[in-house]
């Protein structure tokens, strides 16, 4: 018991002037050290949904959206042959590219713009190489 209250009592003397040389190196390290880089958004999830092609062909349709959403790895098609239905799973910004083009073969109107995830970016002319003719 004895041997306890010593121990404790060095302690208790040492702590404090030992604090004050240990504890100020540690909080500028932890100070300087950058921040953890933020966790990525979460991706939407993909969900089922079913569209109606009214008068539009339904094979027409199925392959027109099969060109645009071509790149699109989340993107799942199938067409019902009975009911002429296309059924589609993925992300809402599939739904919501599906839902335009379906929309304007429905009304035989020209299919809108659409913007691709990925532009291909525009290519810089150069001027022509100029080679020496000496050697």
């Amino acid at each position: 018991m004895r041997y306890r209250l010593r121990t404790l009592l060095l302690l208790l003397a040492v702590l404090p002037p030992l604090s004050a040389v240990v504890v100020p190196p540690l909080l500028q390290r932890f100070a300087q050290k950058p921040l953890p880089a933020p966790t990525p958004l979460a991706k939407p999830l993909p969900y089922f949904a079913v569209y109606a092609t009214g008068n539009a062909d339904p094979n027409i349709t199925l392959q027109t959206l099969a060109t645009l959403l071509a790149g699109t790895p989340d993107a799942r098609m199938s067409l019902d042959p009975k009911s002429g239905q296309l059924a589609v799973l993925g992300p809402p910004s599939v739904h919501a590219t599906v839902a335009r083009v379906v929309g304007a073969l429905q009304a035989g109107s020209p299919l809108p713009s659409l913007k691709r995830p990925r532009d291909v970016p525009q290519l810089l002319e150069l001027p022509p190489l100029q080679v020496p003719n000496e050697l």
